[in-house]
């Protein structure tokens, strides 16, 4: 029996298009994605989860989606600029709510798991040595994000890959 719960792919595509879609107030939905599309314009927001599960929740998606979500949440024009940190902010804000989400899944009853803050980088997240257990590609407002889910090397790794991918 493992010390956490162990969601499947289907549990965590749905609480991330629900959370997704109510922060966007637009629809969102699977996509398939060929071929990686990391670039120089790419952001990577990442929380960490420690606990019972410990691993991490990284969302990738383009510079520019970043700045439209910054946008949508402060209610701005679609035409208005918006500064780098204002961008930032917007990609942890939204790294953290879905992370949040996550974790809660991940958390067994009467024992939580913690989130750390969310740090947003300008490169391809790094799952720091930890395994992907999730990977999924999400078509926002016509833009590919794609959130990822890593387990930490920890010595429940196996019950993790067998439990998350089934």
């Amino acid at each position: 029996m493992s010390p956490f719960n162990s969601p499947t792919s289907s549990e965590l595509c749905d609480t991330i298009l629900h959370v997704t879609s109510t922060m966007l107030d637009a629809p969102v939905q699977q996509m398939t994605l060929h071929g990686a599309t990391t670039s120089a314009g790419q952001w990577t927001g990442c929380v960490t989860i420690s606990g019972p599960f410990s691993g991490g929740v990284m969302v990738t998606c383009p510079r520019y989606f970043a700045e439209s979500m910054a946008r949508t949440f402060l209610d701005e024009p679609a035409d208005k600029p918006v500064s780098p940190e204002l961008a930032r902010e917007a990609l942890a804000e939204m790294t953290n709510v879905v992370g949040g989400n996550l974790k809660a899944l991940f958390s067994p009853a009467g024992s939580a798991c913690r989130l750390s803050l969310p740090t947003v980088s300008s490169e391809r997240g790094n799952t720091q040595g930890g395994k992907v257990i999730f990977e999924e590609w999400f078509d926002c407002l016509g833009v590919p994000v794609c959130v990822t889910v890593y387990a930490s090397r920890a010595a429940n790794e196996s019950t993790v890959l067998q439990e998350c991918t089934s």
